[in-house]
C-alpha cells in the first residue's frame, strides 16, 4: 500500500554460467576421496571469492520410487559459495571443472549443479517417452536394487554415500532432473556408463535419445538454446578382465556424435584397471578443453 513499504534484501547474488553435472559413480564420487582432496579443499574459499558457486542433490532413498514429476528435492549441499567447508561432499569432476572454467576465464562467475547417483543406468535418467522412443520401455525385473559396494576392498570408497541405488525405469529423471528443467544452463556434463555394459546396443540407442530428450526439456521450459552442449566421459579401464565388454561400450557411448555439440572425453589412459573410479582428476581439463570446442565456454576479447 502507499502507506507501507516492503523490501526484498539479496546479497552474495552473481549473474553468470550454471552447467549441470550428472552420472553414475564417477560423476558423484567427491573432492574429499581425490588423492589429492586435502590439497584441494583448503584452496576451495579462493575459488568461491572468484565466483563459484556450488549445489548438489542428495540420494534420498524415495526418490527410487517416483512415479510422476517432482519441482522439490534435497540438497546434500545447498547453494553455496565454493568453500573449505563445503566442498569436500561435492562431485569432484564438476567441482574441478567449474575450477578450470574459472581459471581460464575470470571474472565470469560459474554455477555448479551436481545430481548423480552410482550404480545407475542410463534408463532411471529417461523420460517414459524418451526410452519408448529408443526402444527401451520396458521395467526391469525389481524396483531398486540392495546396496552393493562396486569396488570392494577400496577404503576410500567407506566415505561414499551407500543408499540402495534405483533401477526403476525415469525415476531419477523425474526426482533428480526434472526440478532443474527451469534452470538455463550453458551445457551438461555427464559420466555414466558402467551400469549399462551388458545392453550396449540399447545404450547406443538410447545415450542419443536422451540428451534430445533433456535439449527439448530445458528449451520448452527456460529457454536454454536446442544445441546447447552436452559433454560427456568414456568410460575408463575398467574392469581389468573385461576389457572387451568395456570396448564394446565405449563404442555404444560414440553414437551421441552423431548429434550436433556433443564432446567427448576420452579416460581410458586415466582409469585405474583395478577400479571403476578414476581418483586422478584429470577429466576436468579434457572437460573444460571440449567446453570450449562445443561452444559451452565462450571467451570474450576487449
Amino acid at each position: 500500500s502507499s502507506s507501507a513499504s516492503s523490501f526484498l534484501s539479496f546479497h552474495g547474488e552473481q549473474f553468470g554460467d550454471v552447467f549441470l553435472c550428472s552420472g553414475q559413480s564417477n560423476m558423484e564420487l567427491q573432492v574429499v576421496n581425490t588423492l589429492n582432496a586435502s590439497e584441494e579443499i583448503a584452496d576451495a574459499t579462493q575459488w568461491g571469492q572468484k565466483g563459484l558457486r556450488i549445489l548438489q542433490v542428495a540420494e534420498e532413498a524415495a526418490y527410487a520410487n517416483t512415479t510422476k514429476p517432482q519441482l522439490d528435492f534435497s540438497p546434500s549441499i545447498e547453494w553455496s559459495v565454493a568453500s573449505s567447508s563445503t566442498v569436500s561432499g561435492m562431485s569432484a569432476v564438476c567441482y574441478y571443472f567449474g575450477k578450470e572454467v574459472l581459471s581460464n576465464r575470470p571474472g565470469v562467475p560459474v554455477g555448479l549443479i551436481a545430481t548423480s547417483w552410482g550404480g545407475t543406468a542410463i534408463e532411471v535418467w529417461m523420460s517414459p517417452e524418451a526410452l519408448q522412443a529408443c526402444g527401451e520401455g520396458s521395467e526391469p525385473a525389481t524396483s531398486a536394487a540392495t546396496t552393493t559396494n562396486p569396488d570392494p576392498g577400496l577404503s576410500y570408497l567407506e566415505e561414499m554415500p551407500s543408499t540402495a541405488h534405483p533401477e526403476a525405469h525415469s525415476v531419477l529423471y523425474y526426482s533428480m532432473i526434472y526440478p532443474f528443467l527451469w534452470t538455463p544452463v550453458r551445457a551438461w556434463l555427464w559420466y555414466q556408463g558402467e551400469s549399462n555394459c551388458g545392453n550396449p546396443v540399447g545404450y547406443s540407442r538410447c545415450f542419443p535419445q536422451m540428451i534430445t530428450q533433456w535439449r527439448g526439456d530445458w528449451a520448452a521450459r527456460a529457454a536454454t538454446p536446442a544445441n546447447t552442449p552436452f559433454i560427456f566421459v568414456q568410460i575408463s579401464s575398467w574392469p581389468a578382465g573385461n576389457t572387451g565388454a568395456v570396448s564394446v561400450q565405449r563404442y555404444a557411448q560414440m553414437a551421441a556424435l552423431k548429434l550436433d555439440n556433443v564432446g567427448m572425453i576420452v579416460a581410458a589412459d586415466i582409469g585405474d584397471p583395478a577400479s571403476v573410479f578414476v581418483r586422478r582428476m584429470t577429466c576436468e581439463f579434457r572437460f573444460f578443453f571440449s567446453a570450449v570446442l562445443t561452444g559451452a565456454v565462450v571467451f570474450f576479447f576487449f
